[in-house]
């Protein structure tokens, strides 16, 4: 892992094998979020001076403190989201450039701030963010061994096709993990998924053990995950992601430790 200032290109970063996929900012969409920003803004500038109006006129007269506490509450609000829309718009302008290489055997990103490389192995964990009233994934954490981090921020980065980024970026970090974990699960070491923990016979999480052979499912669901054991309605567990770090690698390590145990597994 690298990281170096806007103008200056890692020199790993020409060590990490055949180009495969470059992402880029959507201008359609950077316009389509700054527009649609702009029009909370707008309405935020409108409704304030309509709320003084009525307040002025008497037609909302406040009548007490409650009245009061309520007009004050409403006016909070409309700044607090006019100023958030502002923000919002200033980041997304100031990282219109963003761009994200893939290669083989790693990932290169340009932002504003920094030039960011890191090889598929450096990895130590990724995690999914979600918007908080929506299974909507808003950002993606990459935690390097050195203790750097990357974060794609898909509420301010209008990168084309992010959520497919994000999902490359996990699997390719996964696929190349899961060697290494199978062999430590093998020698009797335990592997950390963040609450969960995989051990040779099975998936630990609160002090329950289930073990592969009764793993029925694994289901990904928005903030949540699933993991069902045998019988068609029983969920052992149901996970938030914010507990998990490396679902892609609890997938595919519970896809291999149930083939080795003569079965199979739905993902």
């Amino acid at each position: 892992m690298s990281t170096a200032p806007i103008r200056e290109v890692p020199e790993m970063a020409y060590s990490l094998g055949e180009l495969v996929e470059d992402f880029r900012v959507s201008r359609r969409d950077l316009r389509s979020g700054i527009l649609g920003t702009a029009v909370v803004i707008a309405v935020c500038i409108c409704l304030c001076p309509v709320v003084f109006y009525l307040k002025d006129s008497g037609l909302i007269a406040p009548v007490d403190t409650g009245d009061y506490l309520l007009i004050g509450t409403c006016v909070t609000f409309m700044l607090g989201f006019l100023c958030g829309g502002i923000s919002i718009i200033l980041q997304m302008h100031a990282k219109r450039h963003t761009r994200v290489l893939l290669f083989v055997d790693g990932l290169v990103s340009f932002k504003p701030e920094q030039v960011f490389s890191c090889r598929w192995d450096e990895i130590e964990w990724t995690r999914e963010v979600f918007f908080p009233d929506c299974a909507v994934l808003a950002a993606l954490i990459v935690h390097c061994r050195s203790g750097a981090e990357w974060i794609l921020d898909r509420r301010t980065e209008v990168l084309g096709d992010s959520k497919r980024l994000a999902e490359r970026i996990q699997t390719e970090a996964a696929t190349t993990a899961l060697p290494g974990v199978l062999d430590k699960l093998q020698s009797g070491e335990l592997v950390s998924c963040g609450s969960v923990v995989l051990s040779f016979q099975g998936i630990m999480y609160r002090d329950k053990l289930l073990a592969w052979a009764d793993v029925e499912a694994i289901e990904p669901h928005g903030f949540n995950v699933k993991i069902r054991g045998r019988g068609k309605w029983f969920v052992w567990a149901t996970i938030a992601a914010s507990e998990l770090v490396n679902k892609h690698l609890l997938l595919g390590v519970a896809v291999t430790m149930k083939a080795e145990q003569q079965g199979t597994i739905a993902t």
